[in-house]
């Protein structure tokens, strides 16, 4: 005898035998939700890169690597010159498809086992597993490219770049004071520049 019960994720079927009974459960749109869950906790929904906590996971991987196998690590962080112009001469919307554009543009640019995210608001990070002269060309690279795209609603955008190179003793908390220190310099530099410390 089948005896089937509920619909959707609550549907079950039950299976009586002489001596077992045996219960299936439907998971199929449970396993959806959980797929939907585990992206939206790993990526920014309005850019399609990684968040601020997946790059945190993240990087530590590459930490720990540099640590053990002294290998190269630079981190970066960047944002948008002059971002709340922008919403506020052409609003929000075409503020969010700057965001999505920008990252378009970068995710083009760099290799798939580099880290890229949105850190916050218009401000991102890169970290890449080469030396600080090489990550400094490809930010300054990064920087114009940006800055010759056209995008389509805000015109021209430009970008200013923080780098530094990852040391022994580092944390990600370290090389982030060291990289925004960076950002703060090419910022009082006048802007579109790429910065190191």
């Amino acid at each position: 005898v089948i005896s089937v019960e509920g619909n959707g994720p609550n549907k079950k079927a039950t299976v009586f035998f002489d001596q077992y009974i045996v219960t299936l459960t439907d998971i199929t749109q449970i396993s959806q939700l959980t797929l939907e869950y585990k992206h939206e906790a790993s990526y920014d929904s309005l850019t399609k890169i990684y968040n601020r906590n997946m790059f945190n996971r993240l990087i530590d991987i590459k930490i720990n690597k540099a640590q053990e196998k002294g290998t190269d690590l630079v981190f970066i962080i960047f944002d948008i010159d002059f971002f709340k112009d922008v919403n506020d001469k052409y609003g929000l919307l075409v503020g969010d498809d700057v965001l999505k554009i920008l990252s378009s543009l970068i995710k083009s640019k760099i290799r798939e086992n580099d880290l890229f995210a949105r850190w916050g608001g218009e401000e991102f990070v890169l970290a890449l597993d080469i030396g600080i002269d090489k990550g400094f060309l490809i930010a300054n690279n990064l920087r114009s490219f940006i800055e010759e795209n056209e995008f389509e609603s805000a015109g021209t955008i430009t970008c200013s770049f923080g780098i530094t190179q990852f040391k022994e003793e580092d944390t990600l908390d370290s090389m982030i004071l060291r990289a925004d220190s960076a950002l703060y310099k090419a910022k009082e530099n006048g802007r579109n520049k790429v910065c190191k410390a």
